[in-house]
């Protein structure tokens, strides 16, 4: 996984709107919840699944550039499954990349979009991020993966059951003894 991360490279454009339609998507086949958001149903009865079994992290140093889906429109579709959708501005106003093409380097100003990502992680009901640099970044990963992140623990509940076990053992025998003749 290093290594595939390792050899990404900058490409040209920023297709915000398809990238959380495609998101949805993933977390739609990962979780096998195709079905409609909390309020929504097919038979007229409002559905309560509780919170989200996926969610998406949208990183993007840019604004939308490209793609077929306005940033909003996807927003509103990530709404509609019930997958919330945080986002993280990351890079400053100043910022650029350098792209090859032809053999000619192509420098592009790359200032994140701020407004539009914070408004898609208000429309889905997460929260928004920035960062300018890596270890602003990696404190931000931390903190989504304390809110994003499921954790189960396991929990003991046997003390619970000998409890209700010893009680109805202690009635048993109170009833049985009013109850029965004693022996001789």
């Amino acid at each position: 996984m290093k290594a595939g991360i390792a050899s990404l490279t900058p490409g040209f454009g920023t297709a915000i709107g398809d990238a959380v339609a495609r998101g949805v998507e993933l977390v739609q086949q990962s979780t096998g919840e195709n079905i409609p958001p909390a309020g929504e149903s097919v038979d007229g009865a409002p559905l309560d699944r509780g919170a989200p079994l996926g969610a998406v992290v949208l990183l993007s140093d840019g604004s939308q550039t490209r793609g077929l889906l306005e940033p909003d429109d996807g927003a509103r579709l990530a709404q509609r499954a019930g997958v919330p959708v945080f986002t993280i501005a990351l890079g400053t106003l100043e910022g650029t990349v350098t792209i090859s093409r032809g053999g000619d380097e192509i420098t592009v100003p790359v200032p994140p979009d701020r407004e539009t990502l914070a408004r898609i992680a208000e429309t889905t009901g997460a929260s928004t991020f920035e960062a300018t640099d890596a270890d602003g970044l990696g404190a931000v990963y931390d903190r989504l993966g304390r809110v994003v992140a499921r954790t189960e623990r396991p929990q003991e509940v046997t003390a619970a059951f000998v409890a209700v076990a010893a009680a109805l053992l202690a009635a048993a025998i109170g009833l049985a003894g009013l109850w029965a003749p004693r022996l001789p």
